[in-house]
């Protein structure tokens, strides 16, 4: 049995997808699957031994892009010839263009709009969680009912730590409402740094928040930090996240790959749905978020200027649920 999946672009998404590629594999033996992704998804899953390849889509990146989506699609189906079916995991039409280029036959994603002309649509619950709706798609393909168990990522050799750490990810991709104000996490890593080494995480883009942590911890003569942001593949993410003792982060990717290898974590919610998409299923997980009548609005950016789901949540707060979790 082969199948190619397109995953969707983003990592903490992607994490969400994997209980529903576990329930695949249970149901089909010997399973091979080929994976159409973006550049970090495909990083993400690159060193699976589960996954035969993955396939870039840089499309985005290309003026003509469906041609750049058919072209994807026929490399595919040079390198693997035949599938017996497809799964489209992102939501949208672009997805299903490179899987039928790929000469798939039998493709199957979430029931949306003039797509269900070109697939067979499934019809999921939008209320509930990511994870589950992702598996819905799984479980009209085999006929069954699988629970949606916990996510999971392969790591080969996790990290060492020579002392007990904690992961702070200030930073979240998908917008400014996501991210809780930077000097609140100084004050957190700068506290905890007492007792614990501390591992500043995140991207190239968001140098500027971890350089202000750092100069607060400098600062202070805390010296047992690391600022990793911008210095880590998806691999070497994956490897030092794995090993923490406990991950402080915004909702976000890498919150998703703390969750998938059950990292004691704390996660700051302002503009998104924790419902939805917080971790799903790590048993030692603390969601730390305002009730406030505006929230959550799913914006990148807070469309009434105050932040104040954010702005609301001390650093006590986020001090308080890490120390108690910590001394657990």
């Amino acid at each position: 049995m082969k199948i190619l999946i397109r995953m969707p672009n983003w990592i903490g998404d992607a994490v969400m997808a994997t209980p529903a590629i576990e329930n695949l594999k249970k149901n089909y033996e010997n399973l091979e699957i080929v994976m159409i992704a973006s550049t970090p998804v495909c990083e993400l899953f690159r060193h699976d031994p589960d996954v035969l390849e993955t396939f870039t889509d840089d499309s985005k990146k290309h003026f003509f892009r469906y041609k750049r989506l058919r072209e994807i699609g026929e490399n595919v189906k040079l390198k693997h010839g035949t599938f017996d079916f497809a799964i489209t995991f992102q939501n949208n039409f672009p997805s299903v263009v490179s899987l039928k280029s790929a000469g798939v036959k039998k493709i199957y994603g979430l029931k949306n709009r003039l797509r269900n002309l070109f697939l067979t649509s499934v019809k999921f619950d939008k209320e509930i969680h990511q994870a589950q709706i992702y598996n819905t798609i799984v479980n009209f393909i085999t006929g069954k009912s699988d629970e949606t168990n916990e996510t999971k990522l392969f790591v080969g050799k996790k990290h060492t730590y020579p002392r007990k750490t904690i992961g702070i990810n200030p930073g979240a991709k998908y917008g400014s409402a996501k991210r809780w104000e930077p000097h609140k996490f100084a004050e957190v890593a700068l506290n905890l740094s007492k007792d614990y080494d501390i591992v500043i995480f995140g991207t190239n883009e968001e140098s500027d928040i971890s350089n202000k942590i750092e100069s607060v911890l400098s600062f202070n003569s805390a010296n047992n930090y690391q600022n990793m942001v911008g210095r880590t593949s998806i691999y070497e993410l994956l490897q030092m996240i794995s090993s923490l003792d406990l991950f402080i982060t915004n909702d976000s990717g890498p919150m998703h790959i703390a969750g998938a290898f059950q990292v004691p974590t704390v996660t700051i919610f302002g503009s998104t749905n924790h419902i939805q998409t917080c971790q799903w299923k790590n048993s030692q997980s603390k969601i730390i978020k305002t009730e406030i009548e505006c929230a959550p609005c799913m914006k990148r950016v807070c469309p009434l200027k105050h932040h104040k789901c954010m702005k609301e949540i001390t650093a006590e707060e986020v001090i308080s649920s890490s120390r108690n979790i910590l001394e657990a």
